[in-house]
Parts: structure tokens; sequence; C-alpha cells
């Protein structure tokens, strides 16, 4: 079945395209990649697989996010604004008929908080099987204990981190990520006051 034979009110795609990007769908079975306009050296290539939801997944990720339990609230705030290493992340993302945690599609990254019970817990990922049928899109589970989060946030977010270091080493460094870094960089450490008290500020 193709792309077109699908009903519209059974299915949407998570985009998330700026109106410097364009859309090129070959067919519902085979690849579908976003790609960035080209920039001043040439085509950037965002090799992004899109993944496909149901309208019932959507409507119960709109739920979860409005009934958060106290482990993805807390993880929540790390990950929230771009805070973990200048990575996007999104909560309760609809994926097929299911829903993940947290995920950010630059790192094509899933990260599920276990021992977490939802009401809508048919429809979150909890079991190997569904695992399986978005691991077949590209997607990287990582799966923390909710009691980590709670007790222990520091090595909580030492884990995520050493996954993104081990994925930047394989796959290199987005360069929005890199600026956003060096951003946050600038902010965290402002450089020293001028000789005698000088401000260039007040110039």
């Amino acid at each position: 079945m193709g792309l077109t034979d699908q009903p519209l009110e059974n299915l949407n795609f998570s985009f998330h395209l700026y109106t410097t990007f364009k859309l090129s769908i070959p067919s519902w079975e085979g690849p579908q990649y976003v790609t960035q306009k080209p920039n001043r050296k040439g085509w950037v290539i965002m090799k992004r697989t899109i993944i496909p939801y149901t309208q019932q997944a959507l409507t119960n990720a709109k739920c979860l996010r409005k009934n958060m339990t106290y482990s993805e609230v807390k993880l929540w705030i790390e990950l929230r604004n771009r805070n973990m290493m200048g990575y996007d992340f999104d909560r309760q993302k609809p994926m097929l008929n299911y829903i993940v945690d947290f995920y950010c599609k630059d790192l094509m990254l899933a990260i599920e908080v276990d021992g977490v019970t939802h009401e809508d817990e048919h429809v979150t990922i909890k079991d190997p099987i569904r695992q399986e049928e978005i691991e077949a899109y590209g997607i990287s589970f990582l799966r923390i204990n909710a009691l980590d989060v709670v007790r222990d946030m520091k090595n909580t977010l030492r884990t995520i981190e050493n996954w993104i270091m081990d994925f930047e080493e394989k796959n290199g460094v987005n360069e929005f990520v890199k600026r956003k870094r060096a951003l946050l960089e600038k902010l965290e450490n402002p450089p020293p006051p001028l000789p005698g008290g000088d401000n260039p500020a007040d110039d």
C-alpha cells in the first residue's frame, strides 16, 4: 500500500520542518528523509527518518503530557530547551501506535523511563516487541530506571551524556548543536572585567 492509499484520518507524520526544509517521500515502504536547504558550501543532508504515528497515539500523547509522573518531570527539566548537550528533545512522542517518553530526532534516540505506569499503558512502549517495531526505523533506545531519576539524577544524566558522546564519536556533531554549545559556554563563562573596573557596556 502506497502513502497516498493511507486514510488521512488515521495517519499523521511527526514533521519538524522549518520553511527552509523540503520533504522527499519516495513511498510509504521506502526510506523517508528530511533534506535541508543548501547552504553556501553546498547541500547539507540530514538523514532523519520520518516516523509515522496514528491519530490515537497522538491523542494519548497529548493526554500523557498533561499527566507526567514525578520522575518524568524531573528528567524533562534536564532535557528541555536543549539543556542536554545542545540537543532538542520532545516529551511523550507518538510513534506508530505507541508513545516513547522522550525523543531526540537529531540523535534518533528514544529515552524510556522504566517503572512508570500510565493510564494508557497499552500505547506506551514497555515490551521488547513494541520496541523492535520502532527500532526497525533506525531508532535507538536508552532505558532508565525511574528510581535512578529520582534518587541519582547526576549519574542518570551522565548515562545519557555518555551515550551522546559515543554517538558523536561515530557520527560527528550537528553544526547547530556546536553553535548552541558555544553560546552556552559564553553564558556560563563570561569574560573577566577589564582592568580598572571599566565595563565595555558603559561605553
